[in-house]
């Protein structure tokens, strides 16, 4: 399991995940663009292009972890990063679905190995303490 929604947990539940999420895009936002320099490089893009950009930052990015880290505070870390790990099955129905993807046996393998490790992990009895 991943350590981030387990250290987050406490942040969001004391600040609100709006600005432990916040704090954190810009945090690594500032340093990454330090690091990159991308004021040398400058995107040519239209009108449709920046509203795009601007869709994936706000909407695909932003919002979604907000979601995430408010679902962290109110479900717990251990069932958020199960969840969490059903994402690339969601996003593979949801493009076959508005797509049209078609996907291959290998794919399909896959899938079933994540839906079979989600259960596995959520049936799994839990030791006594003593």
């Amino acid at each position: 399991m991943s350590p981030y929604p387990v250290l987050s947990q406490g942040l969001a539940a004391h600040w609100g995940a709006a600005v432990a999420n916040g704090l954190g895009m810009i945090i690594g936002g500032v340093f990454l663009s330090l690091t990159l320099q991308v004021w040398t490089v400058w995107p040519a893009l239209d009108l449709t292009g920046w509203l795009a950009v601007a869709f994936i930052v706000i909407i695909g990015t932003a919002l979604s972890f907000a979601a995430f880290v408010t679902g962290i505070s109110e479900i717990g870390p251990m069932k958020a990063t199960l969840l969490g790990t059903l994402e690339p099955v969601v996003a593979s129905v949801t493009s076959a679905i508005a797509l049209g993807t078609t996907f291959h046996t290998v794919e399909l393998i896959g899938y079933a190995c994540i839906i079979a490790t989600v259960f596995i992990i959520i049936l799994q009895k839990k030791p006594a303490i003593s």
